[in-house]
């Protein structure tokens, strides 16, 4: 593999990653603008990687919203743009940072539906693959009746955040609840963190530091950032759970379709405090109860699948 900085309006922006005859554009490590998703972006660059090293038809790909500056690709190889969708489509009316209307027929608990909301849409639905780390985001996606938003649908797939090679679900010595939110840029956390008085752990980003930390943690806590954005959130459950933590969350909807879902401890928000000293209390029953041998062959076929749905995103597109 050999590596190349392409420089546009004087800085380094972009990687090129030259693999056999085939390239990927992907974003330089200096920028930050992503760094609550950057470790999901790393892992699903490792499996585009992986897909692009096997011998078949080669391809250019270009990986995230890059400005790529009138960069052309010198070879004659058929290119790609693939980006990851970090934001929830779940969002009941009212919520912010919607652009437009758009209903899905996703029931919401006071007897209305969740909109489908897509931030940066006219950017997405220029792509030729999307890659989506949730699947009740799609799942509402395909509810709405938006020819536009059907068609953008066809190009999404769901990539779970295992941004982990191994998982550690051993019942090691752990202890402590804690959350991982950024405080101060949500009321309704800051507000549960001050009645609750759990621990609140902010500004580690790194997959190494979160592996440290989870491993050390007995209970992570997770509520949702608005009383409208009501997408799981995956990026930031998945990895504690791959990594032996136990997660009592917000009730989400479509959590069947979340595979992994009776591996979480589900409360509302008026019962969380309750359930949360349920847990404590009873921590290794709970930690026999979740984490199984189900949940095992769980995470291995959802790596199987991530590396199936990358080779969708490519080949497919690539076939045309």
């Amino acid at each position: 593999m050999i590596i190349k900085l392409i420089i546009i309006g004087g800085s380094i922006l972009i990687k090129l990653l030259g693999i056999n005859d085939s390239q990927i554009c992907y974003m330089h490590d200096t920028l930050t603008d992503q760094l609550y998703t950057r470790e999901y972006y790393l892992y699903c660059l490792r499996l585009l990687i992986d897909e692009v090293s096997k011998d078949t038809e080669p391809v250019n790909v270009i990986f995230g919203n890059l400005k790529m500056g009138g960069y052309e690709f010198q070879n004659t190889n058929k290119t790609l743009s693939i980006d990851f969708q970090p934001e929830h489509t779940l969002v009941k009316a009212g919520g912010r940072s919607v652009e437009e209307i758009v209903w899905g027929d996703i029931d919401t608990d006071d007897n209305s539906k969740y909109l489908v909301r897509i931030d940066k849409f006219d950017h997405y639905r220029t792509l030729d693959g999307v890659i989506e780390y949730s699947l009740p985001n799609i799942i509402n996606m395909q509810t709405c009746s938006d020819e536009r938003i059907l068609e953008y649908s066809k190009k999404c797939r769901y990539i779970a955040p295992l941004i982990y090679d191994t998982d550690r679900l051993e019942n090691n010595k752990r202890s402590g609840v804690f959350t991982l939110f950024t405080l101060g840029s949500s009321p309704r956390r800051d507000l549960f963190h001050k009645s609750t008085g759990i621990e609140n752990i902010s500004g580690v980003f790194s997959s190494s530091k979160l592996s440290d930390l989870y491993y050390n943690k007995a209970i992570m806590v997770n509520i949702h950032q608005t009383e409208h954005h009501h997408t799981f959130e995956e990026l930031r459950v998945l990895p504690a759970l791959s990594q032996g933590v136990v997660i009592v969350a917000e009730e989400s909807p479509l959590k069947q379709h979340i595979p992994y879902s009776d591996s979480i401890m589900w409360s509302s928000l008026e019962n969380m405090s309750d359930v949360i000293r349920d847990v404590e209390s009873n921590y290794q029953s709970y930690r026999e109860k979740l984490f199984t041998n189900k949940l095992s062959k769980t995470l291995q076929k959802l790596r199987q699948n991530n590396a199936a749905n990358i080779s969708k995103l490519v080949r497919i597109n690539n076939e045309h």
